[in-house]
């Protein structure tokens, strides 16, 4: 008689196999922070960096009109980049509009009222977008993060919540910022805009961050709940890997 075929290894290959399901159902340590970022992102940055610089080097006209071109430039290297893209369009059509007019009157004040009219924007956009069901801040963090796309749907709650939190967000730097541009100077308006909104805005990215985060782990765990109950076996000591 033939001897019968050692299972050793048919065990051994069922373990590893079930131990790269359970490696594929945990997301790293930080997925936040091990996500390819999209780059293009930082581009929407440019404008407002073109009209300090050139601000400081020549007449108010031309820092507005490096402003605009910055914004030209940005739409023209995203207009293909998604969700980004769709940002670089809005950026220029709020920059160019307060550009021409800031031009026409003469005044960097015109030119820097488009901050609060984004502002006002962005809040439009994050209570629209909730009510199609497809929050605003699903998209964006699954375009900025794509590693977040295998592990959080766009509709999740917890984008639902983040959307509604970054309208009330705008709200608030919106008022903030109309009420010390019509107080200030242009250049103190430039500083103390950002030193009265960019706490409520790195607070609010703190708490996105977390739970993000959690939101990834909760859905990691379930995962693992459920490839466990579909084999209750688990790995060759009967436990999930840590």
């Amino acid at each position: 008689m033939p001897p019968e075929p050692d299972p050793a290894p048919a065990s051994r290959d069922e373990a590893a196999a079930r131990r790269r399901r359970r490696r594929a159902a945990r997301p790293p340590r930080d997925i936040l922070a091990t996500s390819s970022i999209n780059n293009r992102f930082w581009l929407t940055l440019a404008p407002i960096a073109a009209f300090l610089l050139v601000d400081r080097l020549a007449d108010t006209r031309w820092a507005i009109a490096a402003g605009v071109a910055a914004a030209v430039i940005v739409f023209w290297r995203t207009r293909r980049s998604g969700l980004i893209g769709y940002l670089a369009v809005g950026g220029i059509v709020i920059v160019g509009g307060a550009g021409v007019v800031g031009i026409i009157v003469d005044s960097d004040k015109a030119f820097f009222a488009s901050d609060a009219i984004g502002d006002i924007l962005w809040t439009a956009a994050f209570l629209i977008s909730i009510l199609l069901g497809r929050p605003l801040m699903g998209l964006l963090v699954r375009e900025i993060f794509p590693g977040i796309r295998d592990w959080v749907p766009e509709g999740h709650r917890v984008f639902v919540a983040l959307s509604l939190a970054w309208a009330a967000q705008n709200v608030a730097t919106a008022v903030i910022r109309i009420v010390l541009l019509d107080a200030l100077s242009t250049e103190a308006y430039l500083l103390w805009s950002r030193v009265a909104t960019w706490p409520l805005t790195i607070g609010l990215f703190a708490l996105s961050y977390y739970f993000i985060a959690r939101a990834v782990r909760q859905e990691a765990e379930r995962r693992a709940a459920a490839d466990l109950a579909a084999d209750p076996e688990g790995d060759e000591d009967g436990t999930l890997p840590a």
